[in-house]
């Protein structure tokens, strides 16, 4: 049976964006279908989602992929850079 589950996050992330850097503050609303009844699967569905979000994405700085020197800039500052395409 599926089951529907619904979790709030909220995390933090740069953006640098010609030339500009701003900080945003993302609210996300997930609703996903988990292909099981078993509740310790479904906790582990959320808690996956949540790393991916706290470690991977949280306090990290989004670049255009074709903005090598403001990446090169951040890389060797020690932030957490991910570059996103077109």
């Amino acid at each position: 049976m599926n089951v529907r589950i619904e979790k709030s996050f909220v995390f933090q992330a740069a953006i640098h964006f010609e030339g500009t850097f701003m900080v945003n503050t993302y609210d996300m609303n997930l609703l996903m279908t988990v292909l099981t009844e078993d509740q310790w699967e479904q906790k582990i569905a959320i808690e996956r989602i949540n790393f991916y979000l706290l470690e991977n994405l949280e306090h990290n700085i989004f670049v255009h992929n074709k903005d090598k020197k403001a990446i090169d800039k951040y890389r060797k500052a020690g932030l957490k850079v991910i570059e996103l395409p077109d």
